[in-house]
């Protein structure tokens, strides 16, 4: 069986060291350079809202649904 050879071995053990400390600071950026993490929504209240059902019967398989809404 052949394998790829990776050109990793070159590197020394600062090198990886280096390498783990970007990713973990890539990780945590946007933790730190957002303030507040928002749970809810900030937008506006929805002002126009539908939903339309092809059968309302009860029971009825292959009930489609139809929904619209605006937002404020």
């Amino acid at each position: 069986m052949h394998r790829m050879k990776t050109k990793f071995h070159k590197l020394s053990r600062p090198s990886y060291a280096v390498l783990a400390f970007a990713l973990a600071i890539a990780g945590l950026g946007p933790i730190v350079t957002f303030k507040k993490a928002h749970a809810f929504p900030t937008g506006a209240q929805v002002q126009t809202r539908s939903i339309r059902m092809s059968d309302s019967r009860i029971n009825q398989t292959g009930v489609s649904y139809q929904v619209s809404f605006k937002p404020g």
